[in-house]
C-alpha cells in the first residue's frame, strides 16, 4: 500500500512538473509575469503622473492659503500615500495570478492593514505635533481618500480586463 501511495505521488509531482515545463517552455508562465510587470509599471507611471498633479494643486495651495492651513508634513504626506499605493497594488496584483478568492481576501486584509498604518500614523504625529493637528488631519484625509479612488479604479480597470483575458 505505502508502494501504491509513492507511486502515485510521484506520477503526482511527475505529471505536475512536465505540465510546468511545458507552460514555462511555451511562454505561458513568462507572458503572465511580463503582463504582470508590465501592469506594475503602468501603474507606477499613472501614479507618479497623478502625484505629481496633486502636488502642483498642492504648491498653489500653498501660495494662496495662509500658512496655518497647511500643514508642513505635505511633502512627506505625498510619498507615504505613493509608497504605501505602490506596495498594495504590487501584492494584489499578485494575488490577482492566482484564485479569485485569494484576491478579495487579499484585497481585504491589505484594506484592513492600510487603515491600521493610517490610523497609527495619525495618532502618532497627532501626538508629537499637537498645533498642527487640525491641519494636518484634514491634508491626511484629504490625500487618503484622493488616493483610495486613485487605487480604487485601477484596480477595477485590471480586473476587468483580467476578466476579459479569460
Amino acid at each position: 500500500m505505502a508502494e501504491y501511495q509513492a507511486s502515485l505521488h510521484n506520477n503526482y509531482f511527475c505529471s505536475f512538473s512536465v505540465s510546468f515545463n511545458l507552460l514555462y517552455h511555451k511562454g505561458f508562465i513568462k507572458e503572465k509575469k511580463v503582463i504582470m510587470k508590465s501592469e506594475y509599471l503602468k501603474f507606477l507611471q499613472h501614479l507618479l503622473i497623478y502625484s505629481a498633479i496633486l502636488g502642483a494643486v498642492a504648491i498653489v495651495l500653498y501660495l494662496f492659503l495662509p500658512k496655518h492651513f497647511i500643514t508642513p508634513a505635505l511633502p512627506f504626506l505625498f510619498f507615504f500615500f505613493t509608497a504605501i499605493a505602490l506596495i498594495s497594488y504590487y501584492i494584489l496584483i499578485r494575488s490577482l495570478k492566482s484564485k479569485l478568492s485569494r484576491f478579495v481576501n487579499t484585497f481585504l486584509i491589505s484594506t484592513i492593514v492600510k487603515l491600521i498604518i493610517y490610523i497609527g500614523i495619525m495618532i502618532i504625529y497627532v501626538l508629537l505635533n499637537r498645533s498642527d493637528a487640525i491641519p494636518f488631519m484634514i491634508t491626511f484625509f484629504i490625500l487618503y481618500l484622493l488616493y483610495t479612488v486613485f487605487e480604487v479604479v485601477k484596480m477595477i480597470n485590471l480586473t476587468r480586463s483580467q476578466t476579459q483575458e479569460k
